[in-house]
């Protein structure tokens, strides 16, 4: 990953075959096939899946559709079984077979991708991770499916990542800045604190309101983020997708 320079379609929690967005009122696989009409005409450098593909009979059509783009990612999610994603999909520069996480670093920044599809970061994902940020001075770009930094949403309290604060305080430590992009939560937010900087994306599927105590799902929209990267400088926004509109 030497480019300096690169665009990045950003996407998560497709949740395909599962019975989970059609009792919000939600088609995820008609929002699926919007998300690659926009990914065809998006053109990107880059793909990064934010985890959470749906039920095992969806990967062979999930990564059939994605096979031709270059230097695909995935971040499994807590829906997702890593070993049953390896069925379809690797990555020369996974660190474990028991799963998907690795590191790139180019001259601008150091690229972290992590696997929190067992709901935590593993004892030997978190000992990997606090090497990978003790040996590099650069800032950092982190793609995890849970969110890192709290977010008002029911969500985060009943689903949150098991060991959040272990990583948090890994990442406060970190003498540069952190970004890190997540999904997980069905909705869209950024936090900060202190070095770091939080975006959380959409959902493909189905999006779950803030601000509520109890669970709600919203049908209404649905989206996805484009990142975009010039050296050590990221930008990035959420292109918002109305069920109606198609």
């Amino acid at each position: 990953m030497s480019q300096t320079k690169k665009t990045i379609f950003y996407f998560t929690d497709t949740h395909l075959h599962e019975h989970g967005p059609g009792k919000h009122g939600a088609d995820a696989h008609k929002n699926w096939n919007e998300i690659l009409t926009e990914l065809k005409l998006r053109n990107p450098d880059q793909v990064i899946f934010g985890g959470d593909i749906g039920l095992f009979s969806a990967y062979p059509e999930f990564f059939e559709a994605l096979k031709d783009y270059p230097d695909l990612r995935v971040t499994p999610g807590n829906h997702d079984t890593s070993a049953h994603v390896r069925l379809f999909f690797s990555s020369d520069s996974d660190q474990s077979p028991a799963g998907f996480y690795s590191a790139v670093e180019d001259d601008d920044l150091k690229w972290l991708f992590l696997d929190s599809s067992t709901d935590k970061i593993s004892s030997p994902q978190l000992d990997w991770l606090a090497h990978e940020l003790k040996t590099t001075l650069k800032p950092v770009i982190l793609f995890i499916h849970h969110p890192v930094l709290p977010v008002v949403t029911a969500v985060d309290h009943k689903y949150p990542l098991e060991n959040r604060q272990a990583i948090k305080e890994l990442l406060l430590k970190h003498q540069q800045p952190v970004t890190i992009f997540c999904g997980h939560y069905h909705t869209e937010d950024e936090a900060v604190q202190d070095n770091i900087r939080q975006f959380v994306t959409p959902a493909v599927s189905y999006q779950i309101k803030k601000n509520t105590v109890e669970i709600e799902g919203d049908a209404s929209y649905f989206g996805y983020r484009m990142i975009y990267v010039d050296g050590s400088t990221i930008e990035t926004e959420v292109v918002t997708l109305y069920p109606d509109d198609f």
